[in-house]
């Protein structure tokens, strides 16, 4: 994917099989899988919000949940860019029970400091003992279960099992809600744990049924995050970013759930309705244009590593460019269509729901900041393809520093609750993206002959002219 024009260098630098360049570009790896997580999980929150509407303000499940999945968010959405770069560095050049082992190790390492961060969330509230217990474990089994699947973006059939994940994450609070009617109030975290348990099985077996030497543990993976920093920044200001203007209004919202657990529930209701409405841009995105993309961006870089005519060159970038622009109409469309249609009717829509159509407001605002957040995705996930991880870094800083900015002028100042913030941070970031995304694009020949193989070659930086001169002259 975006290590093509990363790492191809070092394998022809470093490694002397050539069958191993061909192993290594043939892997099947999803780069949106980082981001498809966050919106899963926020998909997830949304329904769980919905099937607690009715006992939000008594039952202290739902705080529970919502905590439970934010703080698995921060853990795995942190590691998940890390974990998907050594996936893709790794995976087709160490033997597969190596490559399992350092995931397992990572899974250790995770689970041990989940454990911490679920005491933290769980023990100091004047909860029944055992309740926290299983409280904790829950977390810990959903924080590795969040960690597999990006395990399985390298799967053949990753796009099928992130609905067979979904689907299951959807049956954990509904198996709790049916252990709590048919078990008291005890038998809800019960029944969640041993679900939750459950999922976190049946991926493991998909994730390694064909390993052996399981027994050993490395921490290869872990090392191997902690050498890029500023993929773990990016995965947290992704996450982190997104979830500041909920946790601000968590923070200062009265208690819904009880006094322990503030949460805004009608701020979640109208947020992560519209969310989930914008969602399936997203996943045309994930499922089609990004395989897609990934075909003609390989034509156009294979014509520069196998030294092309310029004529020939410039054929493959326009067949890029037709089919990125191709995708991106679709994508917008889709987008369009959705937010129109769902701000048209949304009084018929929370009414069919049951819900309070007080917070429609909130809905059509928060539906046109997810639009603008899933546009500013797609083009941070483009520029990281093509190995901008630093910019890419700045414009999560930006949206990060102006979504907690605005939340907290919006809650403190004129203490009022609403999407506005999140959709103004998502258009200052889009706009800052989209500016160097058509930079890029102007200069995409230029940029790929200063990195590898070409300016490998020639041991220096040379100027944009003399470049296209050597490409159309063939003298490389």
């Amino acid at each position: 994917m975006r290590e093509i024009t990363f790492h191809l260098s070092a394998i022809e630098k470093h490694v002397t099989d050539p069958q191993l360049e061909k192993k290594y570009l043939e892997t099947p790896i999803y780069i949106t899988s980082p981001w498809l997580l966050l919106f899963l999980c926020f998909a997830l929150a949304g329904f769980i919000s919905y099937i607690f509407k009715s006992e939000t303000e008594v039952d202290i499940n739902y705080g529970t949940l919502m905590y439970a999945f934010t703080g698995a968010l921060f853990i795995s959405g942190t590691l998940s860019i890390p974990l998907m770069r050594y996936i893709m560095f790794q995976k087709a050049s160490i033997q597969p029970h190596l490559f399992r082992a350092s995931l397992i190790g990572q899974l250790s390492l995770v689970a041990v400091f989940s454990f911490f961060i679920g005491a933290a969330i769980f023990l100091p509230f004047g909860l029944p003992l055992s309740y926290k217990i299983f409280a904790i474990i829950f977390f810990i089994l959903l924080t590795c279960s969040l960690l597999l699947f990006m395990v399985q973006s390298s799967l053949k059939y990753f796009p099928l099992l992130s609905v067979f994940f979904f689907t299951l994450s959807v049956l954990v609070p509904v198996a709790g809600m049916a252990g709590k009617a048919l078990f008291g109030p005890p038998g809800f975290i019960l029944s969640l744990t041993i679900a939750q348990m459950i999922v976190f099985f049946v991926q493991w077996f998909l994730s390694f049924h064909d390993a052996t030497h399981l027994y050993r543990v490395n921490l290869t993976s872990f090392r191997f995050a902690v050498k890029d920093p500023i993929a773990i920044a990016i995965g947290f200001l992704c996450t982190f970013g997104f979830l500041s203007d909920k946790i601000m209004y968590w923070i200062t919202a009265p208690g819904t759930a009880s006094a322990m657990y503030p949460i805004a529930h009608d701020y979640n209701i109208g947020f992560f309705l519209a969310f989930c409405i914008t969602l399936p841009a997203f996943v045309y995105f994930f499922v089609f244009g990004e395989k897609s993309i990934s075909k003609y961006y390989r034509r156009f870089y294979n014509q520069i590593w196998h030294r092309a005519p310029f004529e020939q060159i410039e054929e493959e970038q326009k067949a890029f460019y037709h089919h990125l622009l191709t995708v991106s109409y679709i994508t917008m469309q889709i987008l369009l269509f959705l937010v129109f249609i769902s701000s048209y009717f949304a009084t018929q829509i929370f009414s069919t729901l049951g819900l309070s159509l007080d917070d429609i407001v909130t809905f059509r605002i928060a539906a046109w900041g997810s639009a603008l957040y899933i546009i500013f995705t797609c083009i941070s996930i483009l520029l990281y393809y093509m190995d901008f991880q630093k910019p890419v870094l700045i414009f999560y800083i930006i949206f990060f520093a102006c979504n907690i900015t605005i939340s907290a002028v919006s809650t403190f100042v004129f203490n009022n609750h609403s999407a506005y913030s999140f959709s103004i941070a998502s258009a200052i970031a889009l706009t800052s993206a989209l500016v160097f995304l058509v930079y890029c694009l102007r200069n995409i020949l230029y940029i790929h002959f200063q990195r590898v193989p070409l300016s490998y070659q020639l041991r220096k930086s040379i100027s944009h002219d003399k470049g296209i001169y050597l490409l159309k002259r063939d003298n490389l």
